[in-house]
């Protein structure tokens, strides 16, 4: 295979070689003009596409930092929204009346139960009995 394209590339380019001898002074300053014509085309195209590629690719990145930010902004706001819950709980005017009411409440509940005999747990398996 690779000898075959090697054949064909060599007779390919000598055929060109000797067409491009055998033409007028004209004809190859007219085939000159097309080529470079086609070449410059071509680039223009190439430009083009290359162009709105860039286009495409700034657009996607701006929608991509915008959507970042926005999710940014929002986890910011959440952030700020939670601390302030928790400043308030904290801050609120009825905290202090809160917890002096639970105070009351826990040395009443130990007062109650300070006459009440404590509770013994003692060592014997079931069915042993004391000797």
């Amino acid at each position: 295979m690779g000898k075959k394209f090697a054949t064909g590339l060599l007779i390919g380019g000598a055929t060109a070689f000797l067409t491009w001898k055998s033409l007028s002074t004209e004809k190859k300053q007219r085939l000159r003009s097309q080529v470079q014509r086609g070449w410059g085309e071509t680039m223009d195209v190439a430009t083009d596409y290359a162009m709105d590629f860039l286009d495409w690719a700034d657009g996607v990145a701006a929608d991509y930092q915008l959507a970042a930010n926005e999710k940014w902004a929002a986890a910011k706001a959440q952030v700020k929204q939670q601390a302030n819950r928790v400043a308030d709980h904290f801050s609120n005017e009825d905290f202090d009346e809160e917890t002096a009411e639970i105070r009351d409440a826990l040395s009443n509940a130990k007062d109650s139960h300070d006459n009440q005999d404590d509770i013994v747990i003692d060592m014997k398996h079931d069915g042993e009995e004391d000797k």
